[in-house]
């Protein structure tokens, strides 16, 4: 995961699910729409004025939702995105 100030009155997310992680699209697509939703359940806890890049790695495939979230937010706290 990524981040820089962005200046707006808002955050800014961005997914990357590269080849490396599956080759089927399906798959790639829905850890993006799983993470997507992570963002969109906790964007009223997120700090303003930031771009965030979430870049996923291949163990993200055998996560379920609730593993897939607790590993969000430790990134986002890690970056002082939201408050522990």
């Amino acid at each position: 995961m990524k981040m820089r100030e962005n200046g707006l009155p808002h955050s800014r997310f961005g997914v990357v699910v590269g080849l490396k992680v599956h080759k089927k699209a399906v798959r790639r697509n829905l850890i993006k729409r799983r993470i997507r939703e992570i963002v969109r359940k906790h964007l009223k806890e997120v700090v303003p004025g930031r771009d965030v890049m979430i870049m996923v790695n291949p163990k993200a495939l055998d996560a379920d939702f609730a593993e897939l979230e607790a590993q969000v937010l430790s990134c986002f706290v890690k970056l002082k995105l939201i408050k522990a």
